[in-house]
C-alpha cells in the first residue's frame, strides 16, 4: 500500500524530472575539447588546390579551417576569411573574393568582372 499522498508523488515525479533533465544538459558535447574523445577525432581539414583561370591566369589555394589563402600568379598571398554561402564556398575579404562550387570557382577584384576558374586534378 503507498503511504505518500498525491502531492508529494508529483513534486518527487517533477523534481526527479528536473534533476535527469540538468544532468543531460551537463553533458560535453561531442566534439567539443573538453570531450576526451576529440582526441581521437581528426582535426580540421586542410586542402589545396590549383586553379585555371580563363583570363589565363593560375591560383594556387590553401583551404585551412575558416580561411582561404590564395598565392597570385605574382607570389603576393591574399588571406580570405570565410563568409556564408548558400550552397558551395565563399571567401572574402573587402578586396578580392572567391566563390564557387565543386571545381568552379569566380575570382574577383575589387569591382572588376568576376574571373572564372577551375580546379585543376
Amino acid at each position: 500500500m503507498n503511504t505518500m499522498p498525491g502531492s508529494v508523488k508529483w513534486i518527487t515525479l517533477i523534481s526527479a524530472t528536473a534533476l535527469l533533465s540538468l544532468a543531460a544538459c551537463s553533458q560535453v558535447p561531442l566534439g567539443h575539447p573538453d570531450d576526451p574523445t576529440s582526441a581521437m577525432q581528426p582535426g580540421p581539414e586542410v586542402i589545396q588546390a590549383t586553379y585555371q583561370c580563363e583570363d589565363g591566369s593560375r591560383l594556387s589555394v590553401l583551404f585551412e579551417h575558416e580561411t582561404a589563402i590564395v598565392t597570385l600568379p605574382d607570389g603576393q598571398t591574399v588571406r580570405l576569411p570565410q563568409q556564408i554561402a548558400a550552397s558551395g564556398f565563399s571567401y572574402a575579404s573587402a578586396r578580392h573574393g572567391l566563390r564557387g562550387k565543386g571545381d568552379e570557382a569566380q575570382w574577383t577584384i575589387g569591382r572588376r568582372t568576376p574571373i572564372m576558374c577551375r580546379a585543376q586534378p
